[in-house]
Formats: C-alpha cells, sequence, structure tokens
C-alpha cells in the first residue's frame, strides 16, 4: 500500500459525503455557465427565471449523481479492494460522470416523454456522447475528492516511519 492509498477502515464516512458532495463543484461551475450561454443563444431565449431554475436543478442533480454513486463505488469496489487511492479516486470521478449525462437522458425521458424507446434512440447516442467530455470533469471531481476525504485519512501502520527502533 502506498502513501497515496488508505485502508478502507480509516476512512470516515462524513468525509467521504463532504468529499463527494464537494467534487463536482469545480466542474460543475463552467458547465451551468455553458448551459446558460446554450439558452441565451436559441431563437426565443426563455426567461432568466427559467434559465436559473434550470441551471439549479442540473447543479443539484449533479450533486446528488456524485454522492449517490460515489458512495455506491465505495462501499463496492473500494470496499471489496479494501483501500483507495488517487488512482482510484479518478476512476471513480471519472465513471461517474461518463455515466451522469446517460442517466439525466434516461431519466428525463421516462419523466416527460410519452415514447421512451423513440426518444432514446433519437437521443442515446448523443448523451453517451457527451459522457466522453465529463470523463475530464470527473477526473478532476475525482481528485478534489481524493485531496479531501482519502488524503487526510490516517495512513496505514506500515507507512508510518519506525521512530523508536
Amino acid at each position: 500500500m502506498t502513501s497515496l492509498s488508505r485502508p478502507w477502515q480509516n476512512l470516515k464516512f462524513g468525509r467521504m459525503v463532504f468529499g463527494l458532495a464537494a467534487a463536482p463543484l469545480a466542474p460543475l461551475l463552467p458547465s451551468v455557465l455553458a448551459l446558460g450561454l446554450f439558452m441565451l443563444n436559441e431563437k426565443h431565449p426563455p426567461s432568466f427565471a427559467i434559465g436559473l431554475t434550470v441551471a439549479i436543478v442540473f447543479a443539484l442533480a449533479a450533486e446528488l449523481w456524485s454522492i449517490l454513486s460515489g458512495l455506491a463505488w465505495l462501499y463496492t469496489v473500494a470496499r471489496w479492494r479494501g483501500k483507495l487511492g488517487r488512482l482510484g479516486s479518478i476512476a471513480m470521478g471519472s465513471v461517474c460522470a461518463f455515466l451522469f449525462p446517460i442517466v439525466t437522458f434516461t431519466c428525463g425521458a421516462l419523466i416527460f416523454e410519452s415514447d421512451f424507446a423513440t426518444f432514446m434512440k433519437r437521443n442515446g447516442m448523443m448523451a453517451i456522447a457527451l459522457g466522453f467530455p465529463a470523463v475530464l470533469a470527473g477526473a478532476l471531481g475525482g481528485w478534489i475528492f481524493w485531496r479531501l476525504s482519502v488524503r487526510p485519512a490516517a495512513p496505514p501502520a506500515s507507512a508510518m516511519a519506525n521512530i523508536f527502533d
């Protein structure tokens, strides 16, 4: 176990939730700004209140997805491995970010569309295509999670120097 990884037992639940909540904030800001610019560029732009509401719902959905999918990853993959390191945190962020547009499109289609199969046939590839640039944002979010939640945890006993030998 390297100094960049921590045993599963040393990770604190509260600190993990805090790190998962903070992880999408840095990548989310440019996404919300891009969404706002996209809405302003439309032929008939919606009102400011509608645009702000869409941005807030999008941000809350990203936060909820980050916490739920991150905890699912942590309680399956990291617990099974017995440790979590920087590379594992970055992989977790990348996978969760790749899946976010797919889950968003699927939930939107289930809620707002009457014909789910036709909607997904039309927009399914676009959801997957949006997942690829999200991987970079997810890698940044995974690093933020590692820095806030994993690195401050107690290192394994084998990594500590023997001072009194």
